[in-house]
């Protein structure tokens, strides 16, 4: 039996875009962290089996926007469950093309940053993409969506009049 201990760590929640010669996609990640400053690098850990995954693996590069509260379920769950094979998930979303060549949702984030993968580690299901921040930008002065808070919103069902994770 699996401990819930994992379940405590804290996370954010993010839309990371990336782009494979003229192929966009996006999906949802709660697994990335800073892991130096001077020069910024980042880390996202990306399940083998994600349509982005090669992609990334292939471009070396991606862009990732921070979700923030507020957000509606439905707008979170087009990124989290569809997958890129079958859906254009950018298709009626905001977005804008990163310096890098990669689309930055900028629905319902409080900022983004692009980065460059610096070096892939690969995993039994997943690969960790080392990455260097090159570009950011902040949009708003609201507060980020927590990976708590998006658990515990989904668990309980805890959304407003507007479906919007509060």
């Amino acid at each position: 039996m699996r401990d819930q201990t994992l379940l405590h760590i804290t996370y954010g929640m993010y839309i990371v875009g990336t782009i494979d010669k003229k192929e966009t996609n996006a999906f949802l990640v709660s697994s990335l962290v800073q892991v130096n400053s001077e020069p910024d690098i980042i880390a996202i850990s990306v399940m083998k089996s994600n349509h982005s995954h090669d992609m990334i693996k292939n471009s070396l590069k991606f862009s990732a926007s921070i979700i923030s509260r507020g957000t509606p379920i439905g707008f979170i769950k087009k990124f989290g469950v569809d997958s890129g094979k079958n859906t254009d998930k950018l298709k009626d979303v905001s977005i804008t093309v990163g310096q890098n060549g990669c689309p930055i949702v900028i629905d319902n984030v409080v900022s983004y940053f692009e980065a460059d993968v610096m070096k892939v580690v690969d995993l039994q299901n997943n690969s960790v993409f080392i990455a260097r921040v090159t570009n950011s930008h902040t949009l708003t002065d609201k507060k980020p969506l927590s990976y708590a808070d998006y658990n515990e919103i989904i668990s309980k069902g805890k959304y407003n009049d507007l479906d919007c994770i509060i």
